[in-house]
C-alpha cells in the first residue's frame, strides 16, 4: 500500500527531496525499516533506514522517477513503482507493510535496531561520523553520557574519581576536542588544562536523543576540535509522531562492595527519569518538558606503597616503601538533568524554536588517610621480604571536596525554505559554574613516637607492619599539624549566534549539489577566584584526643588484599571544634602570608570573541560526492590577573592585563565513494585549530 503527494516546483536547476512515513497495519510506526530509492534513469540506488518515529528523508535526489522499496525483519517487503519527483519537487510517501505469513522467523530487535540506525546516519553523513541514537543512550548500564561513549570507535574516555569525565577522540587530549549541545558550544567552567576541559559527568544519557562524534569538520562547524567534535542532542518534540506522549523508566542498582563502619559510607544507587511531550494547534506547536535524577553514594577504599628504596643493615640490602598509606575515600554524587522545548511550525517549511536545557552536579569526596611512615631506621633485615625499624612515625589527614557544577544552555531560533533557497540561525547563551571547597585536616605524630616495629612485603606487594607497645589508632598521639580551607569558583558566560544559508541546485542541469555559506559570533566571559586559607597549630600541643567529637576511632580499612588499621576523623566534629577556637591563638594561627599569596596569585578573568565565516559546496558526480571549502576564524582575547611584587618586607599583587589576536584559515574536502549499495567509503583533508 503507498500513497504519494507533493507540490513540484518548476526550477529548473534544484535537486529533489522524497520522505515519507513507514507504519504497520495497525497504524503503529517501524523505526528501523531500510528504505531503498532507485533511480529509473540512472540505476543508482540510495538506502536510508527509518528513525524512532518511522520517518524517512532522502534529499539531494536528481529529479526523475523512483522505485521505493522497504523491508524490515517480521514482515513482508514492499515496492512501489514511478515514485516521480520534479525540478525542486518534495514528494511524501506513506508507505505500510504486512505483517509477514512466515513464522518461523526470529525477530531480535534493540541493539540490533540501534546500530542499524545509525550505520544509515554515518552514510549519509557529509564526514566520518560516528553515532549512538536513542534506543540504547539512558539504558545502558553506564553512569553518564562519556561512559556510553566508550562503545565508539576511537573515543575513550578519561575516568576520574571512579566515573567517565572527559572524552577523548582518536587518542587526542580532551581539551583540544569540542562539545556541543545541538550543534553550538556547550562551554565549560573547568580551569585545568587551558580551562577547555567540558566534563561529561554532569550530564546523563536519559533525555539526550543521539550523540554524535564528527572526526572530519566541514566548514559549516566551529574550528576548534583537532581530535574532533562530539555533539549532544536533546530530544524535541516534534521527534515523538503522537499528539501526547509519556515516557517513564527507574533504574536502581547493587553495589557489590560492602559499607564502611564506624561512617555511613553506601547508598543504593538509582536513576529515575521521564520525559512529556505533546502537540497541539493543529500540530503546529510541539512542546515538551523531561527531567533525570541520578543518585550514586559509595566508599572506594585503596592502599598505596609510595617511595620504594634500598637500604642496608647488618650486610644485608631489602627494598621497601618510605609511606604505607590506605584510604577511605566516600564518594557521593547527584546529577538533575532538565531539558524543555517549544516548537512552532507554522508551515511545511517554516519552523522557530526555544530550547532548554540544565544539569546540576553535586558531588562529595571525602578522603580518610592513614600514612604510616617506615624511616630511615633499619635495624635489621629479615630474609629479602621483612625487616625492623627503629622508630616511625603515623600521619592521619581528613580532605573533603563537596564540588557543585551547574549549567544552563537556552538557544533560539529557526528556519525556513523557500524553493531551493533555506536559511537557519539560532542564538545561544550558556552559563557554567564550577564551586569546588576543599578542606585538608592533618595531624600527626613525633617521628618517634612508634617501634621498633616489624614489617613484612607479601608477594603481592602489600606492606604488613606489626608495632608494638602503643597503639596506632590512639587519637591522643595525633598532634594537629595544620587545615587548609581552599576554595575555586569559576563562572563562565557565553554568548553565540550563527546565520546560514544554503541554496540547492544541479551543477550542469545533472548533478545535485548545494552552496552553503555563513556567519557566526561568539563571546566568552570567565571569571575564577582562588583562595585558600592556611592555619597552623597555636600554643598549645592539641591532638585529636581534645574532643571525642573530633573522631569515631579507629577501625579496620578493609582493602582487598588485607584489613589495615585506620582512626577516622569527623568532618562535622572538626568543623565545630574550628569554629569554636578559630580565634583561640592556643589552638589556631593564621599564616598570613600563604592566605595572601593564595588569595591572588590564581586569580584570572578572560573574555574571548571568535568571529567565524565560511563558504562551502557540494556536488554530486555519480559515483563520488565531493564537499569543499574553507573556514575563517579570528580569536580575540583580553585577560587580566594579577604579579606578586615584594615591596620592602611585604607581597603586593599588582593587577597585570594583557591582549592578543590572530587569524586561522581552515580548508577541508571530503570525499564520498559509493561503491555498493551497502558499502561506502570516504577520504578527508579537513584543517581545525586547538586554542590555548
Amino acid at each position: 500500500m503507498c500513497a504519494a503527494s507533493g507540490s513540484l516546483l518548476h526550477a529548473q536547476t534544484a535537486p529533489a527531496t522524497i520522505a515519507g512515513q513507514v507504519s504497520d497495519e495497525t497504524g503503529g510506526v517501524l523505526p528501523g525499516a531500510t528504505v531503498v530509492l532507485r533511480s529509473a534513469t540512472t540505476n543508482r540506488e540510495r538506502v536510508v533506514v527509518t528513525d524512532a518515529n518511522g520517518r524517512f528523508t532522502a534529499d539531494q535526489m536528481l529529479p526523475g522517477s523512483y522505485a521505493v522499496s522497504v523491508s524490515l525483519s517480521g514482515f513482508e517487503s514492499l515496492t512501489r513503482d514511478g515514485v516521480d519527483v520534479g525540478d525542486g519537487g518534495q514528494v511524501r510517501v506513506e508507505l505500510v507493510l504486512r505483517v509477514s505469513t512466515l513464522r518461523d522467523e526470529v525477530i531480535v530487535r534493540g541493539t540490533a535496531l540501534n546500530y542499524a540506525s545509525s550505520i544509515a546516519g554515518k552514510r549519509a553523513a557529509d564526514g566520518v561520523v560516528d553515532m549512538f541514537n536513542a534506543d540504547e543512550i539512558g539504558r545502558l548500564p553506564d553512569k553518564n553520557i562519556g561512559e556510553t561513549l566508550n562503545r565508539i570507535p576511537g573515543v575513550s574516555m578519561l575516568l576520574e574519581k571512579g566515573e567517565g569525565r572527559f572524552v577523548q577522540i582518536r587518542g587526542i587530549s580532551p581539551r583540544l576536542n569540542n562539545i556541543t549541545i545541538n550543534g553550538m558550544a556547550l562551554g565549560s567552567g573547568e580551569t585545568e588544562s587551558g580551562g577547555r576541559l567540558s566534563p561529561l559527568d554532569v550530564i546523563g544519557g536519559e533525555l539526550l536523543s543521539g550523540v554524535q562524534v564528527l572526526k572530519t569538520p566541514t566548514p559549516d562547524m566551529d574550528g576548534q576540535g583537532i581530535g574532533g567534535t562530539l555533539n549532544l542532542t536533546t530530544k524535541q518534540p516534534f521527534d515523538f509522531a503522537n499528539n501526547f506522549t509519556a515516557l517513564v523508566s527507574t533504574r536502581g542498582g547493587v553495589e557489590s562492595i560492602a559499607a564502611v563502619t564506624p561512617a555511613d559510607t553506601k547508598e543504593v544507587p538509582y536513576t529515575m527519569d521521564a520525559t512529556l511531550t505533546g502537540k497541539l494547534a493543529a500540530g503546529k506547536l510541539g512542546w515538551l518538558a523531561g527531567a533525570s535524577f541520578s543518585n550514586r553514594y559509595t566508599p572506594l577504599l585503596g592502599i598505596y606503597n609510595d617511595d620504594w628504596r634500598s637500604v642496608t643493615a647488618g650486610g644485608s640490602t631489602i627494598s621497601y616503601p618510605t609511606n604505607v598509606k590506605n584510604n577511605v575515600t566516600v564518594t557521593g554524587r547527584e546529577r538533575l538533568n532538565l531539558n524543555g522545548a517549544l516548537e512552532y511550525r507554522p508551515t511545511a517549511s517554516s519552523r522557530f524554536f526555544t530550547r532548554l536545557f540544565s544539569a546540576r552536579w553535586d558531588e562529595l569526596q571525602l578522603r580518610n588517610r592513614f600514612d604510616e611512615g617506615l624511616g630511615n631506621g633499619l635495624t635489621a633485615v629479615t630474609g629479602t621480604t621483612g625487616g625492623t625499624i627503629a622508630a616511625n612515625r603515623v600521619q592521619v589527614n581528613l580532605r573533603s571536596e563537596p564540588t557543585l557544577k551547574k549549567l544552563n544552555s537556552v538557544a533560539v531560533g529557526g528556519g525556513h525554505a523557500l524553493g531551493r533557497w533555506s536559511v537557519d540561525y539560532i542564538g545561544q547563551r550558556n552559563d557554567n559554574t564550577i564551586d569546588e571547597p576543599n578542606d585538608n585536616w592533618e595531624f600527626r605524630s613525633g617521628v618517634s613516637t612508634f617501634g621498633p616495629d616489624t614489617f613484612t612485603i607479601g608477594q603481592s606487594g602489600a606492606v604488613t607492619i606489626a608495632s608494638t607497645g602503643r597503639d596506632r589508632m590512639d587519637p591522643s598521639l595525633q598532634t594537629f599539624r595544620r587545615v587548609r580551607y581552599f576554595e575555586q569558583l569559576t563562572n563562565e558566560t557565553s554568548y553565540s549566534g550563527v546565520a546560514n544559508v544554503r541554496r540547492d541546485t544541479l551543477f550542469g542541469g545533472a548533478k545535485p549539489g548545494f552552496l552553503k555559506a555563513g556567519l557566526k559570533l561568539t563571546q566568552t566571559d570567565r571569571d575564577t577566584a582562588i583562595s585558600q586559607r592556611n592555619f597552623g597549630i597555636g600554643s598549645l600541643n592539641w591532638t585529636a584526643a581534645a574532643s571525642p567529637a573530633l573522631t569515631r576511632g579507629g577501625f579496620g580499612n578493609p582493602v582487598p588484599l588485607q584489613s589495615v588499621p585506620n582512626l577516622w576523623l569527623d568532618l562535622d566534629g572538626l568543623t565545630g571544634f574550628f569554629n569554636a577556637n578559630r580565634n583561640d591563638a592556643r589552638y589556631f594561627v593564621l599564616d598570613e602570608r600563604a592566605t595572601y599569596l593564595n588569595e591572588y596569585q590564581g586569580d584570572f578573568t578572560l573574555r574571548e570573541r571568535v568571529y567565524g565565516a565560511y563558504l562551502m559546496g557540494k556536488i554530486d558526480v555519480g559515483p563520488v560526492t565531493l564537499l569543499g571549502g574553507a573556514r575563517v576564524e579570528t580569536t580575540e582575547v583580553d585577560s587580566s590577573a594579577f604579579t606578586l611584587v615584594t615591596r620592602g618586607p611585604n607581597l603586593e599583587a599588582v593587577p597585570a592585563e594583557g591582549s592578543g589576536s590572530y587569524t586561522s584559515v581552515l580548508p577541508s574536502i571530503v570525499s564520498t565513494f559509493h561503491l555498493r549499495r551497502d558499502l561506502v567509503a570516504r577520504a578527508a583533508w579537513t584543517s581545525a585549530v586547538g586554542r590555548p
